[in-house]
């Protein structure tokens, strides 16, 4: 039996969520909560929707504060003692004939498994709490959550983490980040990052925060890529509410921001090293990834200019960075600053004149400007270094068609339908050229050969079809 599909239960779950109350037994995370987050109440957490615009969950209301602390409060007070009670390991009474031959079978004696269990939950559950109320600046309540999680379990290492963090906040003491503080060495007993969570709870410690960041964002399942990238979000959030100057916190904010298409957050998140480079301790030497990505981020937004312009000036900065060069270069031609593309292009070809690569884009880029005789040019010389490179053969017979040079045009796209012969692209090329040269069976050919591979559903499919009823006819 196959794996079950992830992506199907989310929707499922999605679509249930809309017409009814969806609800989860125990903290968790996974792939339910790049969808969802968790609104606890007691031991019942109820599934709600991220919001789109932000895809961090709202902070606490008053009244969801109000119902968890009375229920903790009062859980605390009737159940805990209880359960302690019968977590504890006794020995039988040595006055019963019976209990004596137990305790002598027995090399030791053993607590009530189901209170052990209970412990355990409740110690989860009442860790998960005190993250919320932490987050929700009620540090007191918070550290009472920590202590009496680890009262009932002391084995939450999570629990532990956290109360200890919770006492360096409420005395005052700024919190730091070093990411490689963290290695699988701090996972204690556990096999790896997933049981540790899994069995006490989440983090509210910035270094533990980010690496849970970093886990979720390297996430797979049934070992394929599959990055909680939404979870991974609210984790570099928080860091960022604790370490505000921490750069690379902020680095990472806007790479997942950009992923979700959401520009106007990322560009938050770089605002401040943007305009107070000294305090992330920037300069002209490492400010690339800063400003590649508020790049990013204005490209997204559709405002190429201020893009280009950081850009233009870290390129001006690290002019042999040959990573800066080539992705500028992609984002010119991405977003169609093709005037950029080439001069980014013409001084790569000054150092590497022969690389096909960046031929094949001053090639591309004048195509694109309706330099036709430029555009011929570069693809030919691709030809000339790769003889069989179809695509530089299509471009190039794209080239002739827009120029009208339709003998040339017509022997690039035969060479390439000899090869590719159901390529409905080739096909298309073929009939234009055999219709401006009024050569109808020609065309007639061609244009059925392109409406029996190409998709349905665009314009130019439509357009085909009108032609070649004409052509038909006549």
């Amino acid at each position: 039996m196959g794996a079950v599909n992830p992506i199907g239960l989310v929707g499922t779950l999605n679509l249930l969520a809309k017409s009814n109350n969806v609800c989860y037994l125990n903290p968790s995370y996974g792939y339910y909560f790049e969808i969802f987050y968790l609104e606890p109440h007691g031991l019942v957490y109820r599934l709600k929707t991220l919001p789109e615009t932000t895809l961090l969950p709202p902070p606490l209301t008053a009244d969801v504060i109000t119902e968890n602390q009375n229920f903790w409060d009062q859980t605390i007070e009737q159940e805990f003692p209880r359960v302690e009670k019968e977590s504890i390991a006794r020995q039988p009474s040595g006055k019963n004939p019976v209990a004596w031959l137990i305790r002598r079978l027995r090399s030791r004696a053993e607590p009530n498994p189901n209170a052990l269990l209970a412990a355990n939950l409740y110690s989860r559950s009442l860790n998960y709490w005190g993250v919320q109320l932490q987050r929700a600046s009620r540090l007191p309540a918070a550290a009472n959550c920590f202590t009496n999680a680890l009262k009932i379990n002391p084995d939450n290492q999570v629990a532990e983490i956290n109360w200890k963090f919770n006492q360096s906040l409420q005395a005052g003491k700024t919190p730091s980040l070093d990411p490689n503080w963290i290695n699988s060495d701090r996972y204690g007993k556990y096999r790896d990052w997933n049981s540790l969570l899994s069995a006490n709870g989440p983090f509210d410690d910035p270094n533990f925060c980010f690496q849970d960041g970093i886990i979720c964002m390297a996430n797979t399942f049934h070992d394929q890529p599959m990055p909680l990238m939404r979870q991974a979000l609210a984790e570099f959030h928080r860091v960022r509410q604790l370490v505000p100057d921490s750069l690379v916190t902020r680095l990472k904010l806007a790479q997942l921001y950009l992923f979700n298409h959401l520009a106007d957050p990322a560009l938050e998140a770089l605002h401040d090293p943007l305009a107070e480079p000294l305090r992330f301790g920037l300069s002209e030497s490492n400010s690339v990834d800063l400003n590649v990505l508020a790049a990013a981020a204005y490209f997204q937004k559709g405002e190429t200019a201020p893009g280009g312009e950081l850009l233009d000036l870290e390129m001006s900065r690290h002019p042999d960075n040959e990573s800066l060069v080539t992705s500028a270069a992609q984002a010119y031609m991405m977003h169609g600053l093709y005037t950029n593309a080439l001069r980014v292009i013409n001084h790569q070809l000054v150092k590497t004149p022969d690389n096909p690569q960046w031929i094949f884009g001053k090639g591309y880029a004048n195509l694109q400007l309706h330099r036709y005789d430029q555009a011929v040019t570069a693809f030919t010389r691709v030809l000339e270094i790769a003889t069989n490179d179809p695509t530089a053969r299509f471009n190039r017979a794209l080239a002739y068609l827009d120029s009208d040079r339709l003998n040339d045009a017509r022997a690039d796209y035969a060479t390439l339908q000899s090869t590719y012969t159901n390529s409905f692209q080739v096909a298309f090329g073929l009939a234009e050229v055999a219709w401006r040269q009024h050569e109808t069976n020609e065309a007639i050919r061609n244009y059925e050969l392109y409406l029996a591979h190409a998709p349905t559903n665009s314009v130019e499919y439509q357009t085909v079809g009108e032609r070649l009823k004409a052509l038909q006819k006549k």
